[in-house]
């Protein structure tokens, strides 16, 4: 290698030498990105893993709170009720539910307005299951009323303090008509009350919607 430097002249030995301060820059630049990016993945990893440390510790904080609640959704939606009480509960909610307050305006009293007008309501169905939960199913109909009307019941139908569930629905309306009518079956969750261990389950499970 000497042998092969001293047959060059000093413009060749220039060009040589910063073709290897050039190769030597560039491997060591390529060295430096690879510990970059390295140290810019254990910083993700260590970010991530905290932030997976302050939500099970929020998680573990709120587990008291989660398993009252859950307490007193059960109490409230406990099977032990008999069938005629989960359908007089169900039957309260669901006329409920179907009107919106208003509050009164210039010393008028505050007031309800009704979203849809259903007629009757006969009992349902009450379903025996064997994971911790029965399900009670009703049938009704809606024979006419406007479609935000209806948008509205549905949605305060999915928001109800009780367990509840759409199963079915089918609207209907006439072609100059501008009311629709509607045929509803909805189901109860009805759970059963809480073993030692229950509440724990449910919390860490997901549990059923509230």
């Amino acid at each position: 290698m000497s042998s092969a430097l001293s047959n060059l002249n000093s413009r060749e030995r220039l060009l040589a030498g910063v073709i290897g301060v050039l190769v030597i820059g560039g491997a060591l630049a390529f060295g430096g990105m690879r510990g970059y990016n390295k140290l810019e993945d254990l910083d993700s990893q260590i970010a991530r893993l905290e932030q997976e440390l302050m939500t099970l510790a929020q998680q573990n904080a709120q587990r008291g709170s989660v398993e009252s609640a859950y307490r007193e959704v059960v109490s409230e939606h406990s099977s032990e009720m008999t069938v005629e009480e989960i359908h007089d509960n169900l039957r309260r909610e669901i006329f409920r539910v179907a009107k919106v307050p208003v509050a009164g305006k210039d010393g008028k009293a505050d007031r309800e307005r009704i979203l849809v007008r259903i007629p009757t309501l006969r009992e349902g169905l009450l379903k025996e299951e064997s994971e911790g939960y029965r399900e009670y199913q009703i049938q009704f109909r809606v024979p006419q009323a406007r479609l935000q009307n209806l948008v509205r019941f549905i949605q305060r139908i999915e928001t109800s303090s009780q367990i509840l569930r759409i199963d079915s629905l089918e609207l209907t309306r006439a072609p100059d008509a501008k009311l629709v009518a509607a045929a509803f079956v909805i189901t109860r969750v009805v759970l059963d009350a809480p073993d030692a261990g229950g509440s724990a389950r449910a919390s860490t499970s997901g549990g059923g919607r509230r």
